[in-house]
């Protein structure tokens, strides 16, 4: 991780595994701002998100199983996490084709229908998979 100027910060976890201090294929990593803000890493290959202080100390895991039930992933790959205490965490589920959106707690809100075909959501998020392409879902970005 690089802080703000791009100089080299801190390592979290230096094993492959699935311990506390341990990642499998991290993907997107996320800070929360403000002083009591945490850091959210997506841990793919254990298909979980990883919630960690600002020391990189634990605090939660949310998920952990892979399947397609809520706080089960198929490949967390993207997140965004909404600043204050009120606000969510949003995690795109790759191969499950959705988004889950957790509270700060790590309690599951609802899930975002993501389809396959541009312009066919009725209650989701369109994707455009382009040609040759599976169209996971695999990236959010906030906006203001």
């Amino acid at each position: 991780m690089c802080t703000k100027s791009g100089a080299s910060g801190r390592t979290l976890g230096r094993v492959r595994g699935a311990g506390n201090n341990q990642f499998a294929n991290p993907r997107c990593v996320c800070v929360e701002p403000g002083p009591d803000g945490h850091i959210y890493a997506a841990d793919l290959g254990n298909y979980r998100v990883r919630v960690l202080n600002k020391e990189g100390a634990h605090v939660r895991t949310i998920g952990g199983q892979r399947g397609s039930g809520n706080h089960q992933f198929r490949y967390p790959w993207g997140l965004c996490v909404e600043p204050g205490a009120a606000g969510h965490l949003y995690v795109t589920d790759t191969a499950n084709y959705r988004g889950q959106v957790f509270d700060k707690a790590g309690a599951y809100v609802p899930t975002i229908k993501v389809t396959r075909q541009r312009g066919t959501a009725s209650h989701g998020v369109d994707v455009d998979p382009g040609p040759g392409r599976p169209g996971c879902p695999d990236g959010l970005a906030e906006q203001k």
